[in-house]
């Protein structure tokens, strides 16, 4: 299954949460319970999310790069992340 297409973007807060949108949809949540995840945690968090579609945009293509390839380790945690992030 594909994600949402991005761009996601931060949306600000709502009541104990960020809210990560790409446009009008949500597509996450992020929770600040001043307890366990800090609020500055918690927006670093929701900044992080809302990269996600441009993070794995810029890794597929940096692994179509011969270039890249040529540095096994770090194409191989590219590909891994990659995996991990499309679940394949």
């Amino acid at each position: 299954m594909k994600h949402t297409e991005g761009p996601w973007a931060e949306a600000g807060i709502v009541g104990e949460r960020f809210n990560i949108m790409a446009g009008a949809y949500t597509v996450a949540h992020v929770v600040m319970d001043g307890e366990h995840i800090s609020d500055k945690s918690a927006y670093a968090n929701a900044r992080l999310i809302a990269a996600a579609p441009e993070l794995l945009e810029a890794l597929e293509a940096a692994c179509r790069l011969d270039y890249f390839n040529e540095h096994n380790a770090l194409a191989s945690q590219a590909r891994a992340a990659i995996a991990k992030a499309t679940g394949e």
